[in-house]
């Protein structure tokens, strides 16, 4: 440990944690924030008339770096398999029980010499990592959390802090670290390099899951084998990328050759709208799905227009995406319009069009993107996949006769055990 716990952070440490949002928040799309009164979302890139442009710089190396390595890959090595994280870090995983290579001592920091599998991991990083864990069947190893259990939907987590087993650790932006040190984790996965420099600092493994700028499907499964990799899930994690990949290219051969809905996808917050880049996981897929987004050359990173322009591309979507996050938001159409009225003139609105709205639990059962995937086929063609039951999303307005039977609101019942592991 460098020095005492008590007062080594500057005070403005936690102002270096803003950028980037967690993955959980990151996603929103919805006309206003009122319902996030904490989060600040970073313009990353804003609208040059029809060809949105990156400002200002980004801590996130992009592609492959000297080593070979590609964010999240793990390559074998002797004795340790050497892993890169978003932030350009390279670490390496040694298997417990066996003695740390020389070579390996001598090239890396001890908190960059990760003991696998981890055992004991806080995340601060939001709630999209947790879900990943929990698909790869190590849930158990999740001992405190940036999000408190009043935000998770995840019945997993719900019942890990109803039993004492996670801690929260305060929000991302304003972490407890002097709490952190004393849980003696084994891995914090952190959402920005900042965090993870202050981490270290205190002699802590940290290792950045979250990367504005490569997020594509592609950086989606490798995210999976790197989470199998840290939490000995190597084969779990391969059974689940192979699932989602079949899952995919079922959907994909069924409808590329039909007619494809247009959707949009936006955020309302100061004067600006933000939309998901074209390069995002979620925009990939609900496009692979059938779905034509009419943002489609948005490029990578956080992109935003002006309220005027955003209506004008919108115009004529057929289906409009609301999010509120953690929030399951407004309960009816009029209640969204009530909040944000110059939306109520689009064509999802106004005529046989639909608007949806993305439900907390999307943000948090990460691993399951091939039930997503057939959900949002569902939304697009029903023909093809009718009568599917809603997880992920919610309808507010219908106006296509399709039936969908929404999941139940409210928070999931669960059963409790045990107390607080040390």
């Amino acid at each position: 440990m460098p020095g005492p716990v008590g007062g080594i952070l500057p005070k403005t440490a936690w102002a270096r944690h803003g950028f980037p949002l967690p993955r959980a928040f990151r996603c929103l799309a919805v006309l206003t924030l009122l319902a996030l009164p904490a989060i600040f979302l970073p313009a990353g890139c804003e609208s040059g008339g029809d060809k949105p442009v990156p400002s200002g710089t980004t801590d996130f190396p992009l592609g492959p770096d000297e080593s070979g390595l590609n964010i999240f890959d793990v390559q074998p090595k002797g004795g340790y398999s050497l892993a890169r994280d978003p932030f350009g870090r390279l670490f390496a995983l040694v298997p417990k029980g066996k003695e740390i290579p020389e070579g390996v001592t001598a090239s890396f920091p001890p908190t960059s010499i990760i003991r696998v599998p981890v055992e004991r991991v806080v995340v601060a990083s939001g709630t999209y990592d947790p879900g990943l864990i929990i698909a790869l069947g190590k849930g158990d190893t999740i001992i405190g959390s940036s999000d408190p259990e009043a935000e998770w939907d995840l019945p997993e987590m719900i019942k890990r802090y109803r039993e004492g087993k996670v801690r929260f650790v305060g929000y991302f932006n304003a972490l407890d670290y002097e709490n952190i040190v004393r849980m003696s984790p084994e891995l914090v996965l952190a959402s920005s390099p900042g965090m993870v420099a202050d981490l270290n600092y205190l002699g802590l493994a940290a290792i950045g899951t979250y990367n504005n700028f490569e997020n594509d499907i592609d950086s989606y499964l490798r995210l999976l084998a790197f989470m199998g990799a840290l939490f000995g899930a190597e084969e779990e994690a391969a059974l689940r990328v192979s699932d989602i990949k079949t899952a995919l290219s079922d959907i994909r051969a069924k409808v590329r050759d039909l007619e494809q809905p247009k959707f949009t996808w936006g955020t309302y917050w100061d004067k600006r709208v933000f939309v998901l880049s074209s390069h995002y996981w979620l925009t990939e897929l609900m496009t692979l799905c059938g779905g034509d987004y009419v943002f489609g050359d948005s490029g990578v990173g956080n992109v935003s227009f002006s309220l005027e322009e955003f209506l004008v591309r919108s115009g004529e979507a057929d289906i409009y995406f609301a999010s509120y996050g953690h929030d399951p938001g407004p309960e009816t159409l009029e209640d969204l319009i009530k909040k944000s009225p110059d939306l109520s003139g689009l064509r999802a609105f106004a005529e046989r069009g639909m608007v949806v709205m993305t439900e907390p639990i999307l943000w948090q059962e990460s691993g399951q993107m091939d039930k997503l995937a057939y959900e949002m086929a569902a939304l697009f063609h029903p023909e093809v996949y009718p009568q599917r039951n809603l997880e992920f999303i919610r309808i507010l307005s219908n106006k296509t006769d399709i039936p969908f039977k929404g999941r139940p609101r409210g928070k999931p019942e669960v059963e409790t055990e045990g107390g607080w592991e040390e």
